[in-house]
């Protein structure tokens, strides 16, 4: 089953690089950050994407609150959007969680 907005992806073999990283910068608050990347063997250019998203945290009293943001790029997607370049793509997410455990 498709939605009339579904892209068809060529696919191919090729190498995926991820690093993590995670670091605490300051009491309660915790930075990761990854990078992960495709490389086509079969089109470099045409077919190759990443994304690097970092991840700044904190919990307090059982409430904790996150924000994530990512940049991206991907031109075999942009090219089945018919989009006319590679545009970098940003995004960003803004959570709150609350732990329902006794053990804080």
């Amino acid at each position: 089953m498709s939605s009339p907005g579904d892209f068809n992806f060529e696919g191919s073999l090729g190498a995926k690089l991820v690093v993590d990283y995670e670091q605490a910068l300051a009491k309660g608050i915790a930075w990761k950050s990854n990078f992960s990347a495709f490389t086509s063997y079969k089109d470099f250019n045409e077919l190759s994407n990443w994304v690097w998203s970092n991840n700044f945290s904190t919990a307090i009293k059982g409430f904790g609150v996150g924000l994530d943001f990512a940049l991206r790029s991907n031109k075999q997607e942009s090219r089945a959007a018919e989009l006319a370049d590679n545009p970098l793509q940003f995004f960003w997410v803004l959570g709150v969680s609350y732990n329902l455990s006794k053990e804080l």
